[in-house]
């Protein structure tokens, strides 16, 4: 099953807690699971009135959010309330090579019509400017698409014990899993060779 890490800033959790749950909702219904869910990890915060977290949570936090993006096929993060933390997630995903997807909406206003992102050259960023519900559908469907229509349903790779042992430790190493760590593999290769 394809899986998505997904994600948007806190700084306006209120205002944007339905977009969240309706992106959510749309990931799942596009048959999805997801690796992190900020609406669940945020709710049960505020549900038990935690606001101020000490370093050791932001912390362990930290590692959880990395594992589960290192673990997804997919990234995509909301970010029209713009953030240190959704921009520091975008450059992790692309640097590892996960296909990434930042929605935002048009009509927020900021000091500049484009942002840091709109530099970044890079295959796998995506970046969409939605206005509808409708819109954040078929850009996310068409994300899940693109991405996904060249990878075969199932492959099997009988591996050496020796080889086997390799690919474990390596992606013990990366925090990854051990099929994240082949991708990864076959896409670092993919690039220098510009296929």
């Amino acid at each position: 099953m394809l899986s998505i890490f997904f994600t948007g800033s806190v700084r306006d959790y209120k205002r944007m807690r339905p977009v969240y749950a309706n992106i959510i909702e749309i990931i799942k219904k596009l048959g999805a699971q997801l690796t992190w869910n900020v609406v669940e990890s945020v709710d049960y915060l505020l549900r038990h009135n935690i606001t101020e977290l000490p370093v050791s949570h932001w912390q362990k936090l930290y590692k959880q959010l990395l594992r589960a993006l290192q673990n997804s096929d997919l990234v995509i993060l909301e970010n029209s309330v713009s953030a240190f933390s959704t921009g520091y997630l975008t450059g992790v995903a692309i640097s590892q090579k996960i296909p990434t997807l930042v929605l935002k909406q048009k009509q927020v206003k900021h000091t500049f019509k484009t942002s840091f992102l709109d530099g970044i050259q890079s295959p796998y960023l995506t970046s969409v400017k939605y206005n509808t519900l409708d819109d954040i559908y078929k850009a996310i469907k068409e994300f899940i698409q693109v991405n996904t229509s060249n990878v075969p349903k199932s492959f099997h790779l009988k591996l050496s014990p020796k080889e086997k042992r390799f690919v474990e430790k390596m992606a013990q190493q990366f925090g990854i899993s051990k099929i994240r760590y082949i991708r990864k593999l076959i896409n670092d290769a993919m690039i220098d060779s510009e296929l």
